[in-house]
């Protein structure tokens, strides 16, 4: 019964897989820290586009 059960992924990801996954928990736990110390909420706003804007170029520039 298990032969028939098709895998959605590859048996074992890549290591630059497992350390993306390791490294977004404690980088979002920065950002929220880091943006709910702002004065304002533009700011605070600012933190989190800028956070947002920097994941994705650290994403695409490690793929």
């Amino acid at each position: 019964m298990a032969a028939h059960v098709q895998r959605l992924g590859p048996v074992i990801a890549p290591a630059r897989d497992q350390i993306a996954m390791w490294l977004v928990v404690p980088l979002w736990c920065i950002f929220l820290c880091v943006g709910f110390l702002a004065r304002t909420r533009l700011r605070c706003l600012v933190w989190f586009v800028g956070a947002n804007l920097g994941a994705a170029a650290l994403w695409w520039v490690l793929q």
